[in-house]
């Protein structure tokens, strides 16, 4: 996905506050548009990491993960959902990937197939790269860099196996 950065838009988007909304029960993830060419001006742009869209929802302590589709998987994906409850988060949605990384690191997608069919979840890396709802705030009307920006701050100084933010680059 990329999003673009110009000058004139970097500062307005600084100006625009997040907007006050309850916790929406359910979320439907943002999609990459495919386009022919990059935008003008500087962009995101990110390594695209085979995997199932995964978002969470934190609300009242509990930690539910569900597929693009709308599906709960939180059964599925124990250790996932638990890592997810020791960052001690308030209220918010996060969105993400799971992957399934091969012995270089590099994200399987037959693997994570396999792994899924055969209900082998406990190693699956979940990446971070999307906060769009926090602590009573409807951040989607904000630049994904700020969002993404938001979500480093507040994982900042957490580690875990299984979760992990994932950075984008920007280009000139």
């Amino acid at each position: 996905m990329a999003e673009s950065l110009s000058e004139d838009r970097r500062s307005a988007a600084d100006d625009t506050p997040s907007e006050p909304a309850p916790i929406p029960s359910s979320l439907a993830p943002q999609r990459a548009t495919r386009v022919q060419q990059p935008p003008e001006g500087d962009w995101l742009f990110e390594i695209k990491h085979d995997g199932y869209r995964l978002m969470s929802r934190i609300s009242g302590g509990e930690v539910r993960l569900f597929n693009r589709e709308g599906l709960d998987w939180t059964e599925q994906l124990p250790r996932q959902a638990a890592a997810i409850v020791a960052l001690n988060l308030s209220e918010c949605w996060l969105d993400g990937k799971l992957v399934q990384p091969d012995t270089d690191g590099v994200a399987d997608y037959h693997a994570l197939q396999q792994a899924f069919e055969a209900g082998h979840c406990a190693g699956l890396h979940y990446y971070l790269f999307d906060l769009p709802f926090h602590g009573g705030m409807d951040l989607r009307t904000l630049p994904l860099e700020q969002r993404r920006a938001r979500l480093k701050k507040l994982l900042a100084g957490t580690r875990h196996a299984f979760v992990s933010v994932k950075t984008a680059r920007c280009r000139p």
